[in-house]
Order: structure tokens, then C-alpha cells, then sequence
């Protein structure tokens, strides 16, 4: 069984006081073998005052950037995953199929 969460926490912090950030997935109620709502939450504190006001201004960006890496490398697995299980079809090898993987789909609250 995959991990359902995964917590980065930053050790050596020049910049921040403190760096932590957690992805959580959880499967759909409404489909949860093909569908994964995952939730980003990030808590961090500059040391310098005048970094943690600028961070207002461009966290969004941050966050987004963040988020469209995470959905291409999803992309780039579910590629990945949908070339063996053609393969695999392909050399008539059906018993280790793996199952297609699901779109992606990102919402950020």
C-alpha cells in the first residue's frame, strides 16, 4: 500500500525560521480506485521580517509552480504506466497488466 502522506521538513534553514511542507492523498468517496484528492499545505516563517511581508505578494505564484511540477510528473508516470501496460499487451503478457492510471485533476483551495 502506498504512503498517504508525504512531510518535507527543512533541516538547515539559512533563509527560514522554519520550512515544512506535507502532501496528503486520499482516495475519492465517489471513485477510489481511479481518483485521489491531494491536499498541499505548506507552513514556513522567513527570518527576515521584510521577506515574510514580500512572501505575500508572491506565494500564489509559488504555490501554483509547485502544483503544475506535481501535475506533470503525474502525467509523466501515467505515460509511463499506460507504455508498459501497452507492452505488455503488446508481448501478450496480461497477468502483471498494470491498471491504467487515472487524469489528473488539481485543485488549489
Amino acid at each position: 500500500r502506498p504512503p498517504n502522506s508525504v512531510t518535507a521538513i527543512s533541516s538547515q534553514a539559512n533563509l527560514f525560521e522554519y520550512l515544512k511542507s506535507e502532501w496528503k492523498f486520499t482516495p475519492s468517496s465517489s471513485d477510489p480506485k481511479n481518483a485521489t484528492w491531494v491536499t498541499f499545505q505548506i507552513d514556513f516563517k522567513f527570518k527576515l521580517a521584510l521577506y515574510n511581508e514580500l512572501s505575500e505578494f508572491f506565494m500564489q505564484q509559488v504555490v501554483k509552480k509547485m502544483v503544475q511540477a506535481f501535475e506533470t510528473r503525474c502525467k509523466q508516470l501515467e505515460k509511463s504506466n499506460n507504455n508498459k501496460a501497452s507492452t505488455s499487451a503488446t508481448n501478450k503478457d496480461t497477468s502483471n497488466k498494470p491498471s491504467p492510471s487515472p487524469n489528473v485533476n488539481v485543485n488549489i483551495a
